[in-house]
C-alpha cells in the first residue's frame, strides 16, 4: 500500500497550526511565565525590608545626599490592588532598567517619600517585574502607602490613571508640582506611571496624589 502524500494545502494547515502554537507559547511566557521569578523576588525583598525597618527604625535619608543607585528606598502598598500587594521601590539608574527589572523605580531627582515635592515612581505593566499591571484599577480617593526605614506615609490619589494618559516624553508629570512648571511645591505629592498598553507604545497611564498622613516608626 502506497503512502498518501500530504498535499500543499495540508502543509499550509500544519504550518499555520505550528505558528499558532509557537505564538501561544511565546505569549504565555512573555505575559505570564516571565513575571513569576521577578515577582517572587520583589515580594521577598519587600517583606524583608519592611520587617527589618519595623524591628530597627533608622533616620530618614538626607535629601541632599540621596540614596545610592539601586538602593531599596521604600516598600509601596496599594490596598485597592489587594491586601498582599507590596512592592519594593528602588533608586533608579539613568535608564531605570535595572530597578524596573526587580520592582518599582523611583525617578531620581524627584522628591523622596514624605518630602515636599513630587515623589515619582514608575513600574512595568507587563513582563518581568510587572508591579503596576493593575494600576489602572486605582480610583480617585484610593490610598497609596509608602513605607521607609523611618516612617510610613499615606498618599491619596487625586487623579486616577484611567483618567490621565500622556506620552513618554511628557516630563511635566514629574515636575515638583505636575502641570505647573514654575511652581514651588508646598506639600508632598506622588506620581505613579506605567505603560498603558500591553504592547510597547509611547502611551503612559499616570496617577497623581498628595500626602495625607505620616507615622514615624520611632
Amino acid at each position: 500500500m502506497s503512502r498518501r502524500r500530504l498535499r500543499p494545502f495540508g502543509w499550509t494547515v500544519v504550518s499555520l497550526a505550528t505558528l499558532v502554537v509557537v505564538a501561544a507559547l511565546w505569549a504565555g511566557w512573555t505575559w505570564w511565565g516571565s513575571t513569576l521569578l521577578p515577582g517572587d523576588r520583589a515580594r521577598a525583598a519587600a517583606s524583608s525590608a519592611a520587617g527589618s525597618w519595623s524591628a530597627s527604625p533608622s533616620p530618614q535619608a538626607s535629601a541632599a545626599k540621596g540614596p545610592a543607585e539601586g538602593q531599596l528606598i521604600a516598600v509601596m502598598r496599594i490596598p485597592r490592588l489587594g491586601s498582599g500587594w507590596a512592592w519594593p521601590v528602588y533608586a533608579s539608574t539613568d535608564d531605570a532598567g535595572s530597578a524596573l527589572a526587580d520592582g518599582l523605580a523611583w525617578y531620581r531627582d524627584t522628591a523622596l517619600p514624605g518630602q515636599k515635592g513630587n515623589f515619582a515612581v514608575a513600574g512595568r505593566s507587563a513582563t518581568g517585574a510587572n508591579g503596576f499591571k493593575d494600576l489602572r484599577e486605582l480610583r480617585s480617593g484610593d490610598e497609596v502607602i509608602v513605607e521607609t526605614s523611618s516612617a510610613v506615609f499615606t498618599y491619596r490619589i487625586d487623579v486616577a490613571p484611567q483618567d490621565l494618559t500622556v506620552k513618554s516624553t511628557d516630563a511635566w508629570v514629574l515636575d515638583p508640582v505636575p502641570g505647573h512648571a514654575d511652581a514651588t511645591a508646598q506639600q508632598p505629592l506622588i506620581t505613579l506611571t506605567t505603560s498603558q498598553d500591553m504592547v510597547s507604545t509611547s502611551d503612559r497611564s499616570v496617577a497623581l496624589g498628595h500626602l495625607v498622613s505620616t507615622r514615624n516608626r520611632s
